[in-house]
């Protein structure tokens, strides 16, 4: 990237800064010269503020770029035409990079979508219990399995008056077990993998 005009400013800038204070000094030092010693001071405040706001401006974009990565803001685009050659190459850098994020991110949800299909559509109950005992029900299978029924604990296989709850509390990974169950009236084999 040519970022020529960026750091030519940037000499220029502060270039004139110098040359501003070494004149204020002369200026100051020799007296009398009040009105001229304060149109440098203006001059030095006026390059300092241009400077600044060039930098800043970059430091600017820079960290919206940053925070529209982080928060997958896919929206925020990157004009810097008026910053000069370098940085118009840069603003379409920062906006390629965002649509790459972006293109992975709907490629990621697509699959996420087709996973979520396949498991939905298994016709095997899938159920999950976490740590803390709360218990998922994965798929269709598993949600028609316990019918009207609200299985969000493992407490709550007790309720239904099913071992389920005490046979997963002891199970070790690795085991499979064959449990008998009376559900709404009939009588069910589950087959339990941990």
């Amino acid at each position: 990237m040519d970022f020529k005009a960026f750091s030519l400013k940037v000499i220029i800038l502060s270039s004139g800064i110098l040359l501003a204070l070494l004149m204020l000094t002369k200026t100051y030092s020799a007296g009398g010269y009040q009105m001229v010693s304060l149109l440098l001071s203006i001059a030095i405040a006026v390059l300092c503020y241009i400077l600044l706001r060039t930098i800043t401006s970059t430091n600017t974009e820079l960290s919206r770029f940053l925070e529209a990565a982080r928060h997958a803001d896919f929206s925020q685009r990157f004009e810097m035409k008026k910053m000069g050659t370098g940085f118009t190459e840069l603003g379409a850098t920062f906006d390629q990079i965002l649509k790459q994020f972006q293109a992975e991110r709907a490629s990621q949800d697509e699959i996420l979508k087709h996973l979520k299909a396949i498991i939905e559509n298994v016709p095997v109950p899938l159920i999950s219990v976490q740590p803390n005992q709360q218990v998922t029900l994965w798929n269709h299978a598993a949600r028609r399995l316990f019918g009207n029924h609200k299985v969000q604990w493992l407490s709550d296989f007790n309720l239904l008056g099913m071992e389920v709850g005490n046979l997963l509390t002891a199970a070790q990974s690795g085991n499979k077990e064959l449990v008998q169950l009376q559900l709404d009236g009939m009588n069910l084999q589950l087959s339990v993998s941990v």
